[in-house]
């Protein structure tokens, strides 16, 4: 598919409908070749879902959500990489929250959980690390024992947690912005973009 293509395609892809509406407000590709660099991009539709909004542009900031697991995992990494913890150390030595986890057998007749303690310790090698929910009113039972089995949930947070205070208590935003973003050369990448006037005013709605 050529340049021409492509960009036929975006604009279909985003034209408006007779109604005024888009089946996709706005989108932007960019294709990048590791010899060549850029070899491709564009910005097509509108950056809000109003019908008279602004154009879509390849500076525009966009909500990329579950992105931060990605990001927080190679925060996680960086710090076994630097020696702060191990793959297979108990991560409650950091986290003291998960001193005492416990694991969920089921309920009995009363409707009433029916726990243990959990045996097995929790590491950032373990699967259940990362569908354990997180702070304090999260702090409830494992649905397996550690190592043991693995459930959709918030645990990344307390990965991102354990990189906290495994560096001084310095924000999980702080640490990304010193140690991954900045390096990287991604300026515009925050977790508080209200607090960026520059940046709000590029976001996509």
């Amino acid at each position: 598919m050529g340049k021409v293509s492509l960009d036929n395609a975006l604009d279909r892809a985003t034209a408006r409908q007779d109604d005024g509406t888009r089946a996709i407000p706005g989108a932007a590709f960019v294709a990048i070749d590791t010899k060549k660099g850029l070899i491709y991009s564009k910005a097509s539709g509108s950056r809000t879902l109003s019908a008279n909004g602004t154009d879509f542009a390849l500076d525009g900031l966009c909500f990329i959500a579950s992105m931060t697991k990605l990001i927080t995992s190679i925060a996680a990494m960086q710090a076994v990489e630097r020696g702060l913890i191990g793959l297979d150390d108990d991560v409650s030595n950091v986290l003291h929250e998960w001193k005492d986890a416990q694991v969920l057998d089921g309920f009995d007749n009363s409707g009433e959980p029916m726990l243990h303690k959990a045996k097995n310790k929790i590491t950032l090698r373990s699967s259940s690390f990362y569908h354990i929910p997180a702070d304090a009113g999260y702090t409830v039972p494992l649905v397996y024992e550690p190592g043991e089995g693995w459930a959709y949930g918030a645990g990344i947070d307390w990965a991102g947690r354990l990189v906290e205070r495994l560096n001084g208590n310095i924000s999980l935003g702080e640490y990304m912005e010193k140690n991954i973003w900045g390096p990287m050369g991604m300026t515009s990448t925050t977790f508080n973009i209200e607090e960026n006037p520059s940046m709000q005013a590029r976001r996509v709605d």
